[in-house]
């Protein structure tokens, strides 16, 4: 017997028997049995059951950002691990995969669109890379990308060029991507996620501004190490050493000269050495991480905060 898009089919020595119209969801389901049944040897290489599932659990995950409208759903040993229901937009599904509310950027330049969806200050970031909707990996690019969103930002980023610049040859597994104007492609990329129409962060990254017109409202210091800052919808928590640290390294190009440069943890500030802090961090590009890849700041949206009092927002 043969199911087939709503069709039970038999056969008999690939004769059709009998053909009758079934009802069954619109999809593909696949079973595999006895995989390595001729090939052994293969079956050695395997890790531990946990790797192995956690490697499915990540490919289903990608595979899931990629197709927002299909549903996936992953079992092992009889539990479910994995359920994401089809939605209607790519920002709804990295709401689910990631756990958690997303920030959108997008952007277009030349002959390069770009769409982000990020979502930051988590425990360990991870970086989705898909180029024409394939999910990819392409070193440089994503320690670029680690560099520009932060390293401890879980982010799915989709972008679109011509076929005819992008290699999709490297590997065997067509997972390795090559781009042939790879330093063109990053500045667009940088210039894509920062142009005015949907900036990567529109109070940080303003061309000209007056001297401590930042966008942020500096609320105040804590324990002589936080600068505490409001922009728009969020609360920012600065950690005074890192932005100093940042800063410094975008003007001296050594790591190790502006971290012992840089202002340290325990000196009180006043309101204007605060704003002057964050006024120098925005002009030197407003870098999410130091040069040793801590993150400058962590922030909050304040719905969150007044959700957890109980209060509408």
């Amino acid at each position: 017997f043969q199911e087939l898009e709503g069709w039970k089919i038999e056969l008999e020595e690939g004769k059709l028997i009998s053909k009758e119209k079934v009802g069954m969801p619109v999809g593909t389901r696949v079973e595999v049995r006895d995989l390595f049944f001729n090939v052994p040897v293969r079956r050695k290489h395997l890790k531990r059951e946990d790797t192995e599932r956690n490697r499915i659990t990540n490919l289903l995950k990608e595979y899931a950002l990629a197709n927002h409208r299909v549903a996936f759903r992953f079992f092992s040993n009889g539990k479910k691990v994995l359920e994401l229901p089809g939605v209607k937009s790519a920002e709804e599904r990295a709401s689910e995969v990631f756990g958690g509310r997303v920030e959108t950027f997008y952007g277009e330049r030349e002959f390069l669109k770009v769409k982000v969806f990020a979502r930051r200050n988590v425990s360990k970031g991870k970086i989705h890379l898909f180029v024409n909707s394939r999910p990819v990996e392409a070193r440089n690019l994503k320690e670029f990308l680690r560099n520009l969103l932060g390293y401890k930002t879980l982010a799915a980023v989709f972008i679109e060029l011509p076929p005819f610049l992008v290699d999709f040859n490297v590997h065997p597994k067509k997972k390795e991507v090559r781009f042939l104007k790879e330093r063109k492609t990053l500045t667009l990329l940088k210039e894509a996620l920062r142009e005015e129409k949907y900036p990567l962060e529109e109070e940080f990254l303003a061309q000209e501004v007056r001297s401590y017109d930042t966008g942020f409202e500096v609320i105040g210091q804590l324990e002589e190490t936080l600068i505490i800052a409001k922009s728009g919808d969020y609360l920012y928590f600065f950690d005074q050493h890192l932005l100093s640290e940042s800063t410094l390294y975008k003007q001296l190009g050594s790591g190790d000269l502006s971290c012992r440069g840089a202002l340290k943890a325990g000196k009180s500030l006043t309101p204007k050495e605060m704003k002057e802090l964050i006024e120098n961090w925005k002009r030197s590009g407003a870098p999410k991480v130091c040069p040793h890849g801590r993150p400058v700041y962590f922030r909050i949206h304040l719905k969150d905060i007044y959700d957890k009092l109980g209060r509408g927002y």
